[in-house]
């Protein structure tokens, strides 16, 4: 993302932030969404949270591009709690699935979200 877009980004934040409690961030203007907004990296569901399958660099290039595009997004990270918790309500799976984007956090993730080292024991692909 070039330097400038990224100062006109905190700029907006930094002058929402000088005006106290204004509420709600209004939409950004049409104008600023001309370009789409970049696809999240993939993802693997599980017990159907779909967690990504990515790494810190993937997930800022997406952060980025998203800034970049004018969109707005929403990333959580996922600890088992929060899968857990997903299942017995349904307001919290409705929130998850709601976010765009969704990593997986802490060592129990060991499936679809990371790789083998030569070892043989699993380690995260980049604990994002």
């Amino acid at each position: 993302m070039p330097a400038r877009a990224r100062v006109l980004a905190f700029e907006r934040i930094r002058a929402l932030s000088d005006e106290g409690d204004a509420g709600p961030i209004p939409p950004a203007p049409p104008s600023a969404l001309a370009e789409q907004p970049p696809a999240p990296p993939p993802s693997a569901a599980v017990l159907g949270i779909p967690l990504a399958i990515t790494d810190h660099a993937q997930v800022i290039e997406w952060i980025d591009a998203t800034i970049a595009a004018g969109s707005r997004g929403s990333i959580s990270a996922a600890a088992v709690h929060l899968v857990m918790r997903a299942q017995d309500e349904p307001a919290v799976m409705e929130a998850v699935l709601g976010l765009s984007l969704v990593v997986p956090d802490g060592q129990p993730w060991s499936g679809p979200c990371t790789r083998s080292d030569t070892s043989g024991r699993h380690a995260s692909t980049d604990r994002t």
